[in-house]
């Protein structure tokens, strides 16, 4: 690991004690889950892959706790901690080091214990009815809104991986393809330039009896005049990218046209609303009344925060009031969804600048012909 990142995480790792001392906590206990390991990730730089982890902070002992005991030489590696332990009953693993470290009775720190499993959670109970809990995962998720520059440099690095994944695959597009293979060529080229992973299943919808604002790929073959909407993301160290672009086998019918200049001006209306200041929840109404001016429904909220997860990034800009800050970064994404023309949409990661917002993503947004030949 790098010694910039290690001190990075060091930093987060002090700091929440800080928190959960001025909480009256003398340690902090940390919970993830696949899939759900965005806080353990930001404190660990590390998340299950399978199963569960827990990590165990005090000023005495740091310790991670996970299911696999495969997965310890990467997470030591990625964390910086050295002690793992490696058990199917993580339950009576966490337990035991708290009674090792006297906590039995003690008033202790908790992030991400909404998602804790009932039986995790009544075997903590049963074996240390004394224990107190205070639950500081808000401390965590309200520093991952703003990126440091190095966040910021991981999440640039995502969406080019990114675009360049999605303009090989545009590039290698042949008649008579499918939106699953479509998406399974998307998904090589991103690997292939060096995402860990995708953040997302790459979505492909296309054609105009499949208006959906999201959906799985599909054996459809893509047909002359199609609208397609390619939807997708890679990771790197950790950090995810969230990209859309709508194409056209063909050429495009006036209709397509005409919404897709709708989807543009809603997006530019948008872009020039995201500064310091901005309430989040502003940019959905601005995009909302921007397609109504037009006759449509946004296909659904106009973005959300991007970092270390995707949709379920903070901040939900249909409903947080909060204002918008330097660092913070955004997946900016209007769409519309029209029966019989199909699903148009843009989206790009913006990230709040002091002066305005600057959109990670440079690979053109405009309505792209992949070629004709079709099915008809």
């Amino acid at each position: 690991m790098e010694i910039r990142r290690a001190r990075e995480l060091e930093a987060r790792r002090a700091g929440l004690l800080r928190e959960a001392a001025a909480a009256g906590a003398l340690a902090v206990l940390v919970y993830a889950t696949e899939g759900r390991g965005a806080n353990l990730q930001y404190l660990a730089n590390y998340a299950p892959i399978f199963g569960d982890a827990f990590m165990f902070l005090s000023d005495r002992r740091r310790v991670g706790l996970l299911n696999f005991d495969w997965d310890i030489a990467r997470a030591r590696e990625v964390s910086g901690l050295e002690e793992f332990i490696a058990t199917f009953d993580l339950g009576a693993a966490l337990v035991e080091v708290l009674r090792e470290m006297g906590l039995g009775a003690a008033r202790l720190a908790t992030v991400g214990f909404e998602r804790l499993p009932y039986p995790f959670w009544s075997s903590l109970r049963a074996a240390l009815p004394s224990l107190d809990l205070v639950d500081v995962t808000p401390n965590v998720e309200r520093a991952r809104r703003i990126k440091s520059a190095d966040e910021i440099a991981l999440m640039r690095r995502a969406v080019a991986i990114t675009e360049a994944g999605l303009s090989a695959a545009v590039a290698r597009w042949r008649p008579q393809m499918t939106e699953l293979e479509l998406a399974a060529v998307a998904d090589y080229e991103m690997k292939s330039r060096g995402a860990s992973e995708v953040a997302f299943p790459t979505c492909v919808v296309s054609g105009p009896e499949r208006a959906i604002p999201v959906g799985f790929p599909t054996t459809r073959a893509f047909r002359d005049g199609d609208v397609v909407m390619v939807d997708l993301g890679a990771v790197w160290e950790g950090y995810r990218a969230d990209l859309t672009r709508t194409y056209v086998v063909g050429e495009p019918q006036p209709a397509a046209q005409e919404v897709y200049a709708a989807v543009e001006d809603i997006w530019r209306r948008v872009m020039a609303e995201i500064r310091p200041g901005t309430a989040c929840r502003r940019l959905n109404d601005v995009a909302a009344a921007a397609a109504s001016e037009y006759g449509y429904a946004l296909a659904h909220r106009v973005g959300h925060g991007i970092g270390l997860h995707t949709s379920l990034e903070w901040p939900n800009l249909a409903v947080d009031e909060d204002a918008l800050e330097p660092s913070m970064v955004l997946a900016i994404e209007p769409g519309v969804c029209v029966p019989g023309i199909g699903t148009l949409k843009i989206e790009d990661d913006v990230l709040v600048t002091p002066e305005g917002a600057e959109a990670l993503s440079t690979i053109s947004r405009g309505l792209t012909s992949l070629g004709g030949g079709g099915r008809t």
